[in-house]
């Protein structure tokens, strides 16, 4: 059974993309930063996962452990 896309995990992310004709090192895994300023440093919330075409179209996870399910999706169009 297929998981929902908000969902996925970090293999059906790159199985998703592979599907849609983009390779496995076209998706980004990039580490995104908080700031805690009670205790003034940087912390790491978790991780934005993409894949697409910058000016046309984009798929987006964010996981909080790449160990664990994503806990948001996002898909982007954009219109010429």
């Amino acid at each position: 059974m297929a998981r929902e896309f908000h969902y996925f995990v970090l293999e059906e992310v790159y199985q998703y993309a592979e599907r849609m004709g983009y390779s496995r090192e076209s998706v980004d895994v990039e580490p995104v930063y908080g700031y805690d300023y009670d205790a003034e440093e940087e912390f790491l919330e978790g991780y934005d996962v993409s894949f697409g075409h910058e000016y046309s179209e984009a798929w987006s996870w964010f996981f909080e452990d790449l160990s664990q399910p994503a806990v948001d999706y996002d898909h982007l169009v954009w219109e010429d």
